[in-house]
This record gives structure tokens, C-alpha cells and sequence, in this order.
């Protein structure tokens, strides 16, 4: 690729913003085309009559890509990461509270009256959403296809297609 030519990148999202970073710390020049008034895609938040609404997550997952990005831009994060557990509750009508543990026994307990086995099914649900995404991040989700018929044919060759 040559580096004198620019390129275009649509929406100024995380996903926009890192690309773009990267390929500046390559050389490379970048415009980002945005129609919202302001970077930060599903980042952002909307404020009205007093109140704040997340567009997006409001906790942040896969840390690793983000830590990979500060490494590969050069950039020293002004933070830490700190572990949450539980990772966040569920409140169903001010009844019944269910806490979401990482650590699959604690979590189990709260489930075992609800569904028998919960905690071999659980974990054969993880290994499965385990083999998915470790055959799909660097194959699907990590790289650019010129088209949907070229990512269509490999979603088919690795049998990605999860219906």
C-alpha cells in the first residue's frame, strides 16, 4: 500500500478511532467522515432534561484489545483495570436479585433450584462460545474482506455460520 495515498474511514466510533490511530503511527494519512456531531460512536451518551443515557455498554470487555492498541500506538494508559465481581446484578421486580459472578460455582448456586445441572451446562455452553470465538476473532472479527461474498466463503469454509 502506498503511504502517500489517504485513506477514508467511515464513523469515528472506538473501532474508527483506533483504525485511524494505527494507521497514523504508520504513516499513513487519515480522514475520518462522522455524521453524528461528535466522536465516539456507541461511546457516546445523551443528555436530556437532566438525565445521562449510555448510547453503548456501560462496562468495558476484551481489555487485552485495548491494552494492544495502547502498546501498538504508543500510548501509556492513565489507568488501571480493576476487576469486578460480581461483573453486575439482575433485579427482577425488587424480588429476586441474581449476581453475576465470573466464578462458576458461586454463579451456579444462585441457578441450581431455577435449572437442574446449571453448572455442567453452563460450562459446556462456555466451551462451545470458547471454540466459536477463538475460530472467529482473528479470522472474521480482526481483518478487513473486500467483500461479503469473500467473508461469506470463509464463515462457510470454518463452518462459522451459527444459526
Amino acid at each position: 500500500m502506498n503511504k502517500d495515498k489517504k485513506i477514508i474511514i467511515v464513523g469515528s466510533g472506538i473501532g474508527g478511532l483506533t483504525a485511524a490511530l494505527r494507521l497514523v503511527k504508520k504513516g499513513y494519512k487519515v480522514e475520518i467522515i462522522e455524521k453524528y456531531f461528535q466522536a465516539g460512536g456507541r461511546a457516546n451518551q445523551i443528555k436530556k432534561d437532566g438525565f445521562i443515557f449510555d448510547m453503548g455498554p456501560s462496562f468495558f470487555s476484551m481489555s487485552y484489545v485495548f491494552k494492544d492498541f495502547a502498546k501498538d500506538c504508543g500510548i501509556n494508559l492513565p489507568f488501571s483495570y480493576e476487576e469486578l465481581d460480581p461483573l453486575f446484578n439482575i433485579n427482577f421486580d425488587n424480588k429476586k436479585v441474581f449476581n453475576l459472578y465470573k466464578d462458576i460455582k458461586k454463579l451456579s448456586e444462585q441457578f441450581e433450584n431455577i435449572e437442574p445441572n446449571f453448572e455442567k451446562k453452563f460450562i459446556n455452553y462456555l466451551k462451545k462460545s470458547e471454540d466459536i470465538f477463538n475460530e472467529t476473532f482473528n479470522t472474521v472479527i480482526q481483518k478487513n474482506y473486500q467483500n461479503n461474498l469473500k467473508i461469506l466463503s470463509l464463515i462457510l469454509k470454518k463452518n462459522l455460520l451459527i444459526i
